[in-house]
């Protein structure tokens, strides 16, 4: 009973801020547009395309064109993963989305794209082909714990939060495999 009136008690707050619930999906992918459109002024390519499907002549100014919307479609089919697979039907979509974008972008935005745009300002592509591994594999794992976290508090049990977060980080794997480097 204590949980569904904190949901009813978040999702009344979630109501009053839903223009919030568009402002990280939107800022990460503004952040990270301007990132491509960087590398594409720059006249660089990423260093293997094996596998990536794009259009044009220049990779970068391809990936500056689509990430935006892309952001909103890799928080939403993490969002509905977790919230199909950890059961969590009874908690409204939008409080989901309000709670799982959070430990999902921030990282993303924090961990990976400011840093990979701040090493390319100060230290050239070059400097960015040393650090986005590390980067981007510390940014995943932030990203895992804090999607199997969040799954948890939402009332998932642990094996439930586990396959969900599991789930979640393989199917967003898979578009932005496809079309990101």
């Amino acid at each position: 009973m204590d949980r569904l009136k904190d949901t009813e008690t978040e999702l009344v707050r979630g109501q009053r801020s839903q223009g919030t619930a568009w402002a990280l999906p939107l800022l990460t992918g503004v952040s990270w547009s301007l990132f491509y459109t960087l590398l594409h002024v720059g006249n660089h390519a990423p260093s293997s395309l094996k596998g990536v499907i794009y259009l044009g002549q220049s990779y970068y100014a391809f990936g500056a064109a689509i990430v935006s919307p892309l952001v909103f479609l890799l928080t939403f089919i993490v969002v509905t993963t977790v919230r199909f697979t950890a059961q969590l039907g009874a908690i409204s979509t939008i409080h989901c989305w309000n709670q799982i974008q959070k430990p999902y972008l921030l990282p993303l935005l924090m961990v990976l794209i400011l840093p990979e745009m701040l090493t390319y300002l100060f230290f050239g592509f070059e400097g960015v082909n040393k650090v986005a591994p590390y980067l981007g594999g510390a940014a995943a794992l932030i990203i895992s714990f804090g999607v199997y976290r969040v799954t948890k508090r939402l009332g998932a049990n642990t094996v439930r939060a586990f396959l969900a977060t599991f789930l979640a980080a393989i199917l967003q794997a898979l578009p932005a495999g496809a079309l990101l480097r």
